[in-house]
């Protein structure tokens, strides 16, 4: 009976060993890298499959993932200039600090309205 009971001890210990083995294998504590994502849930059919360009360069669009409208791209920590890149309608830049490796900048997507000449022009900002 004793024997039984040992061995169970010994294969869980070493079932345990190879799990966290494979987490830090895995990435471990996450990539170091910080996340900017983008909350666009209040316009969805305006906004999905808009390119996102950040620094200037295009990273992906913006897409639902199940019910939530949100999407996020991993950059290096530091200053950051992100705008949406619609066909239609311009997008005020956003500039974000991203720090500390596995920060999380969440922005919400939303349009406003810019006044020219008395008339009204929509254009989308990015808030926090």
């Amino acid at each position: 009976m004793f024997l039984n009971m040992m061995r169970v001890r010994v294969g869980l210990a070493v079932t345990g060993i190879l799990l966290v083995g494979m987490y830090f294998l895995g990435g471990g504590f996450g990539s170091g890298k910080s996340v900017i994502q983008i909350e666009f849930g209040m316009w969805p059919t305006e906004l999905e499959g808009v390119q996102v360009s950040i620094d200037d360069e295009v990273v992906g669009t913006l897409k639902r993932f199940g019910n939530s409208f949100r999407t996020g791209f991993e950059v290096d920590d530091g200053k950051h200039t992100v705008k949406l890149l619609h066909p239609e309608i311009p997008c005020k830049p956003a500039r974000v600090t991203s720090g500390a490796g596995g920060r999380t900048v969440l922005l919400i997507a939303d349009f406003s309205e810019t006044y020219r000449d008395g008339t009204t022009k929509p254009i989308i900002v990015l808030d926090y």
